[in-house]
């Protein structure tokens, strides 16, 4: 990843006390709704079997605007399966950009005190490109969750298989934390 791209966040975020602090053991509650970051970084936990989350959003980086639809349902009691859409609205390509990700998040073993939470998370990304070939990309990401105090940590690293296999593996690695201040309002720091 060049030096440019190394980015150091600080992201607001509203969220219910409990959600604040969502990557922390004491969120048990296998039902709860576990919303992911909307940056790089993202919990352990899978969804509920049985149960389907929605998540979108609007974004804005190096190369414009775009807009993220993300569907999570839960698969088995540790398996999460993950479907997700981007939309790039820059004019030069705005038909020739749509990546639809596949994923299924397995977390490792029960939750326990004291312990980091790990899961693994296999994926498979596909687009269009600017002469209606389809690239695809094969990637495994690592998850660690752990909370220290009311701090939740999660540390994730990945590695990405490009479909041409000519170039060197592309890696990322995202730190992230969330810091409860008051009531509803959280602090988000992510490192990528």
């Amino acid at each position: 990843m060049p030096p440019v791209r190394a980015v150091l966040c600080l992201i607001f975020f509203v969220a219910g006390p409990a959600a604040a602090a969502q990557t922390t053991l004491a969120d048990r509650d296998a039902h709860r709704a576990r919303p992911e970051r909307p940056t790089v970084a993202t919990h352990a936990f899978p969804v509920a079997r049985g149960r389907v989350e929605i998540e979108s959003g609007v974004a804005a980086a190096d190369g414009g605007p775009s807009a993220v639809a993300l569907i999570k349902t839960g698969i088995a009691s540790r398996l999460q399966l993950s479907l997700s859409v981007e939309r790039s609205f820059q004019r030069e390509s705005a038909a020739a950009e749509s990546p639809r990700f596949a994923g299924v998040k397995w977390q490792l073993g029960a939750p326990r005190d004291g312990w980091p939470s790990f899961a693994l998370m296999p994926g498979v990304t596909a687009s269009r490109g600017p002469r209606a070939a389809t690239e695809t990309a094969l990637s495994l990401m690592a998850i660690a969750t752990q909370a220290l105090g009311p701090v939740g940590v999660d540390v994730n690293l990945a590695a990405t298989r490009l479909d041409d296999a000519r170039g060197p593996t592309p890696y990322l690695w995202a730190v992230a934390a969330t810091i409860p201040l008051a009531g509803p309002v959280a602090w988000g720091l992510e490192l990528s």
